[in-house]
């Protein structure tokens, strides 16, 4: 497959003198044409490579630098996408498209490009066998479900550009045990976590706003810690059997659905000491579990 790369590069220049007087370098005559074998062709010939567990490969040429790899691309004609088992996307690739890899079952190891900025809706929905998935740090659109189900994913970390988690992004994603949301995050929502059984700790930072409904709802969850910034908490966010412990640095209650949690015995509720009142008072479900931080 050829590397279709080639442009035209100006002869370069440098100067001893601080910028006065300017010398050729002798590197590049005026007007020379870089091909392929050059360094300065960057490595994008492979728009996207896939293996499948029958030993065949099939890939596709990159037609320009700013490509997405949709579902057609994934379902190529002749090939099982059931038996597929890793792929990767080249740096051309800006956008893995909305159900790209959907039901994917078989795949275990996606690499990404470096150069994508946005996954879409329902992306890897079904990959129940992807064990570990590393999303680039330019990425700053992560669309709803997009890891819908898959439940061999053991760590994740968000992005700081994602200014959102959308709604059953996580959901049913047994595996996970480790999550990091970096700031830049306002919002996590609807079902976002829900049912990820064995995510048993969960650090929100300060910028977090909002929670939707059912967020973490029946996840493994036994410690929360929430930053300052929070204003509203949706029905159900944390209902589960296992929290023991929900700290909360905001000095202003935040409104508070129904069946945030689901008054187990053992759960402490930690507020800041000078609030510990007023959040007995708009939280009064669960006064007699609210408590100062230590």
């Amino acid at each position: 497959m050829a590397n279709k790369c080639k442009y035209y590069k100006q002869q370069e220049f440098v100067s001893y003198d601080g910028g006065s007087t300017w010398n050729p370098t002798g590197n590049y005559r005026q007007g020379a044409l870089i091909e392929y074998q050059s360094s300065d062709c960057p490595s994008f010939a492979e728009k996207y490579k896939a293996t499948y567990n029958d030993g065949r490969t099939y890939s596709a040429e990159c037609t320009s630098q700013n490509e997405t790899v949709a579902q057609a691309d994934v379902r190529a004609s002749g090939y099982d996408y059931a038996r597929l088992i890793q792929a990767e996307i080249g740096n051309c690739v800006t956008s893995v498209g909305s159900a790209a890899f959907s039901q994917c079952s078989a795949i275990t190891s996606v690499i990404l490009s470096d150069n994508l900025t946005s996954i879409g809706s329902l992306a890897f929905d079904g990959c129940y066998s992807l064990t570990s998935i590393t999303i680039p740090s330019g990425v700053s659109s992560i669309g709803h479900s997009a890891f819908y189900n898959c439940s061999g994913l053991t760590s994740i970390t968000i992005p700081s550009g994602v200014a959102s988690i959308d709604n059953y992004l996580f959901y049913s994603c047994r595996g996970l045990t480790n999550v990091t949301i970096q700031n830049g995050v306002t919002s996590i929502g609807d079902n976002a976590f829900a049912y990820c059984s064995n995510l048993a700790n969960v650090t929100i930072p300060n910028g977090v706003t909002t929670i939707g409904n059912s967020a973490y709802y029946f996840s493994g969850i036994v410690n929360v810690t929430l930053g300052d910034s929070i204003t509203s908490i949706g029905n159900s966010a944390f209902y589960n059997s296992y929290l023991e412990s929900f700290t909360i640095n905001t000095v202003t209650p935040p409104s508070l659905g129904s069946g945030v949690f689901n008054s187990s015995d053992g759960l402490v509720i930690y507020v800041p000491a000078a609030s510990v009142s007023a959040y007995q008072t708009a939280w009064s479900a669960y006064a007699s579990k609210i408590q100062a931080i230590p």
